[in-house]
């Protein structure tokens, strides 16, 4: 950022002291060429002191003025006269000019830091941060990248929740209806969890045990996730005695439930099961292709009629 006369924080020379080459009047349309500008900051605005002295170094008392602009070359251009509550006057050529420590532009500094800081020097809560093109990890990598799109009105809006409730991502903007959109790169996809339902019996048939009842290939879009879900649902209840159920990764050659879905008697759901279903995690992965199987292991003395089962994967 090119140095200006409104820098906030501006950088100082010590002992620095010359002279003004040419006499200057009131207002911004004489050319202010001190003696010597070597060592004055130039990636900054800088605030020189003019007549606050003689070359005697006797007090000038109300001659002094501040002004602040940019070194140039060997001027001090775009300036501002009259700073540090001084009076704007005219100075003759062979006058003063100091680099003077002052109250503005120690107070400046301070506005500065109050921006976003508070006064035992933590951070102030950011309304409206404005981001460049990324939010980066420690080490700089990005993490989110924010490309701008001129004039946009539409937005997502992270809302997070309390104890037993969802933080939510949500699409938000000017527009009444607004859809999310979420992509993969290439030939990525999103992945999220997923619920599928199997009908396994149809709804006038009667349950009945063996392995194999439902089959179900893992497609590639559930690659790497886990079984995190399973339920059981009957259309008719059995009486006397459970409905039991195990989910076979038949690919990997084992079963995914170490504790069996059931279906109590009377019942028409294993959501109400004294004894409900337990995933074995070391069992519980599926890749693409991976062949699922529903099997029946028990049935209720007057069996139940039809059966569908929901798996719900997630990713680990």
């Amino acid at each position: 950022m090119a140095a200006s006369a409104s820098d906030l924080l501006k950088k100082y020379k010590s002992l620095f002291s010359t002279t003004l080459t040419t006499g200057i009047g009131t207002g911004t349309g004489d050319t202010i060429t001190p003696a010597t500008v070597t060592g004055l900051p130039t990636d900054t605005g800088i605030t020189l002191t003019f007549d606050r002295v003689d070359s005697g170094g006797t007090s000038l008392g109300s001659k002094i003025e501040r002004i602040t602009g940019v070194v140039s070359g060997g001027n001090i251009a775009s300036y501002v006269r009259g700073k540090d509550s001084t009076t704007e006057q005219a100075h003759s050529g062979g006058a003063v000019i100091e680099m003077v420590w002052n109250a503005q532009d120690w107070n400046d500094m301070i506005d500065w830091g109050l921006t976003e800081h508070n006064q035992d020097g933590t951070h102030k809560i950011l309304t409206s941060p404005k981001v460049g093109t990324a939010i980066t990890d420690t080490n700089g990598n990005e993490i989110i990248k924010t490309p701008a799109t001129s004039s946009a009105v539409n937005e997502i809006t992270v809302t997070n929740a309390a104890t037993g409730n969802k933080p939510q991502v949500s699409a938000t903007g000017g527009d009444d209806n607004i859809d999310l959109d979420l992509r993969g790169k290439g030939t990525g996809t999103v992945m999220k969890p997923t619920a599928v339902c199997i009908q396994v019996v149809d709804g006038a048939t009667d349950t009945a045990t063996g392995d194999g009842k439902a089959y179900f290939t893992i497609p590639e879009e559930l690659n790497g996730m886990n079984l995190v879900g399973v339920h059981a649902r009957v259309v008719t209840a059995g009486t006397t005695g459970t409905t039991d159920f195990q989910i076979a990764n038949v690919t990997d050659s084992v079963d995914m439930l170490s504790t069996k879905l059931t279906i109590d008697s009377g019942e028409t759901g294993s959501d109400t099961a004294a004894t409900p279903a337990v995933i074995d995690t070391t069992k519980d992965d599926v890749a693409t292709n991976d062949l699922l199987r529903i099997d029946c292991d028990a049935v209720a003395t007057t069996a139940a009629k039809g059966l569908v089962v929901r798996l719900r994967f997630a990713l680990p």
